[in-house]
C-alpha cells in the first residue's frame, strides 16, 4: 500500500493492518493507531507526533528520521 506523503492527521486507524505500508513522509499527527499492525511498514521521515500507539505492532518497522514527539504507547 503506497501512502507516501499522505495527510492522515487525526485518522482513526485502530486495529487496522498497515503491514508493509509505504508511509515515508506521511503525517499521522494525533492518529489513533491503537492495536494497529505497522509491521514492516516504511515510516522514514513520517510525523507520528501525539499519535496513540498503545498495543500497536512495529516489528521490523523502518522509523529512521520519523518524529514521535509526544506519541503515546
Amino acid at each position: 500500500m503506497n501512502l507516501e506523503g499522505a495527510e492522515l492527521n487525526y485518522a482513526g486507524l485502530e486495529g487496522a493492518s498497515l503491514f508493509g505500508a509505504r508511509l515515508q513522509g506521511a503525517s499521522l499527527y494525533q492518529a489513533q493507531l491503537q492495536g494497529t499492525s505497522l509491521d514492516q511498514a516504511r515510516l522514514q521521515g513520517a510525523s507520528l507526533e501525539s499519535a496513540r500507539l498503545q498495543g500497536a505492532s512495529l516489528v521490523q518497522t523502518q522509523l529512521q528520521g520519523a518524529s514521535l514527539k509526544h506519541a503515546r504507547g
